[in-house]
């Protein structure tokens, strides 16, 4: 089968009448080192070949080689390729060129290899193998890659700041989009399935990602103070990521927003954004995002309440009383925030319904106890490994159950450890000395001695703390029968209640 058969054929089926083959590839024709058309593109040569049959190998010692198949010396013959080598592949029906420069040293396909000018100066309706163009549409400009089997629509830039795509402004890529450099986003772009990028993505606008994510190279996300990064890995919204703010804060929940209000101004009060619409839709416990604006505090806020043309959040915004703030609303939503520097990082929940955070739990319990969007509920046990500290009153709805630890005299001298609370003494067999360690002052600290024998009055337990004192003595022998004692300190010394 003739090579310049099928060129000859390809011109005939009517692609000789776009430009691109006319100006363009038949030039590159002239230029090749015609040779005699191979069987396939393999990885293994066949067992059981015939007189002259001929492959392109693609792995091993003779990788790249053209193999021909030789009877008379019951073997193949190698032959290595030159820059320009062009043959036809039968099994694959296209031509195939062997290039050291696009990519290094690798046989490449007709239009996989050609640049086409950077997809620069195209006519309009242009169709080929790799893309489609349109222009002057009312919906915009088209770029539609890949090809009938599958393969992606991927984007080789080599202009611009590092080899940057960039400048897009509202795109949509109908699949998957991998980008071989660093990726610039200036407007609102919309990826219906995967993007994959191999350096660095910044973006200026707002960006949809309905597939996954790929960095390979592992290069950092940046986005500008206006806009966002979302993503949503299944098409029913069940799960979104949301960025904001060079990724300070993050937001987990639905992506969609109640509304998105440009304009808003702060009013009388600091903590109140008013706009003209913002009370429509929203409701108390939502998340407000405060995109910019001049003055302003940028973040996530929690709204408070709801009036007329105006919502209160649960801190000041500020604001220099200009009609140029952007604000977003959310519903059930949770927040990550970065560390401010000061208190440490941060986790909240925002509930439409103003409900409580849950952790734990098989599934979604009710409260209770009236609590609201700012407050947690644990949804099943909660163990503690170390110290708790309650600011607030603390409200038991079930028993409560403390550790106890029970020692004898086989235990005297015993050295009070950091997760005792009651100790059940008995010293029916000889007394029992209890040492308080001087790690264990602490302001609060509280600690219970029982009798559980009932011979404290034979033999006693004594209590000895080390430079610390109880009730302003050296230690404190308990010598009651049945006695019960509890020890605080304030951290500094002990005290008997």
């Amino acid at each position: 089968m003739a090579i310049g058969k099928h060129i000859k054929e390809h011109k005939i089926l009517g692609i000789a009448t776009e430009k691109w083959v006319e100006t363009y590839v038949d030039e590159l024709f002239d230029s090749w080192d015609w040779q005699e058309s191979v069987i396939d593109i393999v990885n293994a040569l066949p067992a059981n070949p015939s007189d002259g049959d001929r492959y392109i190998v693609s792995s091993g010692t003779y990788d790249e080689y053209i193999a021909e198949f030789d009877t008379t010396i019951s073997g193949w013959d190698y032959a290595q390729p030159d820059e320009g080598f062009a043959c036809w592949v039968e099994d694959e029906n296209r031509v195939y060129v062997y290039n050291d420069q696009h990519p290094a040293g690798e046989w490449s396909y007709m239009g996989n290899f050609m640049n086409h000018n950077l997809l620069m100066n195209l006519a309009v309706g242009d169709v080929h193998t790799q893309y489609t163009y349109h222009s002057g549409r009312a919906g915009g400009q088209d770029i539609y890659g890949g090809t009938g089997a599958g393969e992606s629509l991927n984007l080789y830039a080599t202009t611009g700041a590092g080899g940057q795509i960039y400048n897009w402004d509202d795109t949509t890529v109908s699949g998957n989009l991998e980008v071989t450099g660093n990726l610039g986003v200036d407007g609102h772009v919309e990826i219906e399935q995967t993007l994959e990028v191999d350096g660095n993505a910044d973006f200026d606008g707002d960006v949809e990602i309905g597939g996954d994510l790929n960095f390979n190279e592992g290069g950092p996300i940046t986005t500008d103070t206006n806009g966002s990064l979302s993503i949503i890995p299944d098409g029913y919204g069940n799960t979104a990521v949301h960025l904001e703010d060079e990724l300070q804060a993050m937001l987990v929940g639905n992506s969609t927003p109640v509304g998105t209000f440009t304009n808003c101004t702060v009013g009388a009060a600091s903590a109140i954004i008013q706009h003209a619409d913002i009370d429509t839709g929203t409701a108390v416990g939502d998340c407000v995002q405060v995109c910019s604006g001049t003055g302003v505090t940028t973040g996530f806020y929690r709204l408070i309440t709801v009036g007329a043309n105006q919502v209160t959040v649960d801190r000041n915004v500020s604001g220099a009383g200009g009609a140029d703030i952007i604000c977003k609303v959310y519903r059930d939503v949770i927040a990550f925030h970065a560390t401010d520097g000061t208190n440490g990082n941060w986790i909240r929940g925002f509930s439409h319904q103003d409900k409580p955070l849950q952790i734990g739990g098989d599934e979604l319990a009710a409260t209770g106890h009236s609590l609201g969007g700012e407050d947690v509920l644990f949804g099943g046990k909660t163990e503690f490994n170390d110290a708790a500290y309650f600011d607030g009153a603390i409200d038991f709805d079930s028993s409560l159950t403390i550790k106890t630890t029970e020692i004898d005299d086989t235990d005297s001298p015993y050295s009070l450890l950091t997760t005792d609370y009651l100790l059940f003494v008995d010293t029916t067999n000889g007394a029992v000395t209890i040492d308080l360690p001087s790690a264990q002052v602490l302001d609060g600290r509280k600690i219970e001695i029982k009798d559980s024998g009932g011979n404290f009055s034979v033999n006693n337990c004594i209590i000895t703390p080390q430079a610390e004192l109880i009730d302003g003595n050296a230690n404190l022998v308990i010598n009651a029968d049945y006695a019960a004692v509890e020890l605080v300190s304030d951290g500094s010394n002990w005290f008997t209640l």
